[in-house]
């Protein structure tokens, strides 16, 4: 591991170096892939368009970020803004030897890159809705001259955005990117059509109990799996750039309060839109206002943040639960209510 630490730095000096003019385009890349744009626009958008494969999406979404936060407790790996601090002195007193910036300063392990893994699955997700559903026997010349380059131009750019910012190493990268693929290619497809609400009940205690049970038996070796915090307050350029929602309990809150929070909101007989038959202007309408109060619900802080650490995960918890719910079920209720839904194709969605 030291070979690739070593090498990757000077992977990370020499695109710092050379990507310089291109400094704000990084971190405006970095900063659009957030995670939380995968629970909170993204899918949303594409339930109302097509229920099953919106659910389809979050599940690959819920899966992924878990299987990253498992495998990052596994694997512990270095971040390089802090890795270098630790093991390399620059040549002059007061040099750098690589550049931090806002978002460099995440707490969680680094391997594998969760944003390289997120994006990746997402995407994937997306580029088989379009190819499946919107492209699926006229203009394939689409997918493949338009939707795979796009897809292979975004992972790339995310990857490249989050070496730029010392976030992570060249190889943390390619390893997300080829477990992200390897998810979404398997899931995607899923058929969450008959899924009860115990099902997404019981796949939400599985994440919680697989997750602390990894964490347990990590602990029970010798392996303390909450240490990158420490190393994160220490090594970053400046205190106000570590925050609380990179850190891996409040992953957990996110994709356990949605797993949760979508099996409520297709079950709930008031405001879900399952098994409706909706017009295609309609769906349009509800996916994009979803996707827009996604995207401002996204901005609230979760509240008592100075509170007890697990009081503190619970509100999150429930906060998710409820943004799912009003996301999945709520918002495209109400909409259709306002702007009606007649239907036009009695085609399944």
């Amino acid at each position: 591991m030291e070979f690739l630490y070593e090498h990757g730095i000077t992977a990370l000096q020499v695109l710092q170096k050379h990507g310089e003019p291109y400094c704000d385009l990084f971190q405006d890349i970095s900063s659009f892939c957030d995670p939380a744009y995968a629970f909170f626009v993204y899918p949303p958008l594409f339930y109302a368009l097509c229920q099953n494969s919106g659910r389809a999406m979050l599940l690959v979404v819920i899966i992924t970020e878990w299987a990253n936060m498992v495998l990052k407790w596994i694997l512990l790996g270095h971040r390089p803004y802090w890795w270098v601090m630790e093991n390399m002195t620059p040549a002059h007193p007061g040099d750098t030897i690589i550049k931090q910036f806002p978002l460099t300063c995440e707490t969680g392990p680094g391997s594998p890159s969760g944003h390289a893994q997120l994006q990746t699955a997402l995407n994937y997700a997306i580029v088989h809705f379009l190819t499946t559903k919107v492209f699926a026997r006229k203009h394939r010349w689409i997918s493949r001259f338009v939707l795979i380059p796009a897809f292979i131009a975004v992972v790339v750019g995310v990857s490249l955005s989050r070496l730029y910012i010392a976030a992570h190493f060249p190889h943390q990268c390619m390893l997300g990117v080829a477990i992200g693929f390897a998810i979404a290619s398997s899931l995607v497809g899923l058929d969450t059509s008959r899924w009860s609400l115990k099902k997404y009940l019981f796949l939400t205690l599985f994440l919680f109990v697989s997750t602390m049970a990894t964490k347990r038996i990590l602990e029970t070796v010798g392996v303390d799996v909450l240490s990158t915090i420490g190393r994160a307050q220490k090594h970053c350029a400046r205190p106000e750039w570590i925050h609380v929602n990179t850190t891996p309990y409040f992953s957990m809150t996110r994709f356990l309060g949605f797993c949760a929070g979508v099996g409520l909101a297709t079950h709930c007989g008031v405001f879900s839109i399952a098994g409706k038959e909706i017009s295609t202007g309609s769906r349009v309408v509800m996916g994009v206002a979803a996707a827009i109060i996604g995207k401002l619900s996204e901005n609230i802080d979760v509240p008592f943040k100075d509170a007890s650490p697990l009081f503190f995960y619970i509100v999150a918890f429930s906060y998710y639960v409820a943004a799912a719910y009003m996301l999945f079920a709520v918002v495209p209720s109400l909409v259709l209510k306002v702007i009606g839904g007649e239907v036009k194709d009695k085609k399944k969605l």
